[in-house]
């Protein structure tokens, strides 16, 4: 008898495979983890606030994130996961003042890829400038 992996099981490994990626710096890890349409949505009081989708849009995005946050310094501290569904909290330093910013991510998976993320910052330092 083979044994199968639930699907709950498939979505914690991907998204948490998405985020040792991104800590590591390495964009074609990140990238392998996503929907060619993935669609990623950031709390719009950011000044990157808004809507990405696809690999490319998602890669500017990236680039924004890897310069206000010292995302090889990520911190993960819950995951949960249900079904299609992955919820993560962690934080990362802002990079000009140093201190930790607390971030939640829901993200869908679907066919092996994330598929979509939303994206809820508990504090909104960003809010005046990317780098405050």
């Amino acid at each position: 008898m083979t044994e199968t992996i639930s699907q709950t099981e498939q979505t914690r490994t991907i998204v948490e495979r998405l985020y040792a990626a991104g800590a590591a710096g390495d964009v074609e890890g990140v990238l392998s983890s996503l929907a060619e349409d993935v669609v990623v949505n950031e709390p719009s009081y950011l000044p990157w606030g808004g809507t990405y989708t696809g690999h490319e849009q998602f890669l500017g995005l990236f680039g924004t994130l890897m310069q206000n946050l010292d995302l090889t310094k990520l911190k993960i501290k819950y995951t949960v996961a249900d079904n299609d569904k992955c919820f993560v909290t962690f934080h990362a330093p802002d990079i000009s003042s140093g201190k930790d910013v607390y971030i939640a991510e829901q993200s869908t998976v679907r066919d092996g890829k994330i598929i979509e993320m939303t994206i809820f910052y508990n504090e909104q330092t960003f809010a005046t400038s990317p780098n405050s």
